[in-house]
């Protein structure tokens, strides 16, 4: 099972990544383990939840990280008693676009529109990441 995907569009790269979880009836919920992530750990209040919210886990994690996991085989898991280990896909490039780390770009203006842009209480950063979505179609 190949368990990273990547797709090159015209101007973005989408990758989507598969990783194990074990999903543990815990009460009245679940709890949710992410052998591949330190501490990665969730919980939901039913299966369907407890899924979301490990993917939504594993997306903010690894979307930051410039080195992936090898992903686990779910046949070399070690199970808890009324455990559950299934595999979800994770859209990593979702994740980078709503969680963006930011980098310092060093850009040269005009002294004309700086000031322009100030006086209308404009946000350059907001601003030019903006134009720069549009443009891109991002």
């Amino acid at each position: 099972m190949k368990m990273s995907k990547t797709h090159k569009g015209d101007f973005m790269t989408t990758e989507i990544v598969t990783y194990p979880i074990i999903v543990t009836a815990a009460g009245e919920g679940v709890h949710v383990t992410i052998p591949d992530i330190a501490g990665g750990e969730t919980q939901g209040e039913d299966f369907v939840d407890g899924v979301n919210r490990a993917m939504l886990l594993i997306g903010q994690v690894l979307s930051r990280q410039p080195h992936l996991p090898a992903p686990s085989k779910l046949n070399e898991l070690t199970l808890p008693e009324h455990a559950q280990a299934v595999y979800v896909a994770v859209d990593l490039t979702m994740y980078r676009q709503r969680f963006p780390v930011k980098v310092a770009v060093p850009v040269e203006l005009p002294a004309y529109l700086v000031e322009a842009s100030a006086a209308h209480n404009l946000d350059l950063d907001k601003f030019t990441t903006a134009v720069l979505a549009a443009r891109l179609d991002m």
